[in-house]
């Protein structure tokens, strides 16, 4: 089950990473951008406090976090991911 974990994490930062270092390709302006990663950043934080507080998880409580914080960035991934794929210019 460990590695199970391992694996969800790795893809849980994958998307994350992902998501944050593409964002500068199809954002235009300084401030576009900056918004982009602070709301990504903000709700995932919020998503995966509030996700850390459900009474009765048995998970490690870190690793519910971090896949709240995954959950938010997974659409952006996956529409800068059909952005890239119909290489979109910077909107």
């Amino acid at each position: 089950m460990n590695v199970i974990y391992a694996v969800a994490m790795l893809f849980a930062l994958v998307i994350v990473v992902y998501v944050h270092a593409v964002i500068p390709t199809f954002t235009r302006g300084a401030i576009k951008r900056a918004v982009a990663h602070g709301v990504l950043v903000a709700t995932g934080i919020a998503v995966g406090v509030v996700w850390e507080l459900i009474p009765g998880v048995s998970t490690a409580h870190w690793l519910v976090f971090l896949a709240g914080f995954a959950l938010i960035h997974t659409p952006s991934a996956a529409i800068l991911l059909i952005k890239s794929l119909r290489r979109a210019g910077k909107s």
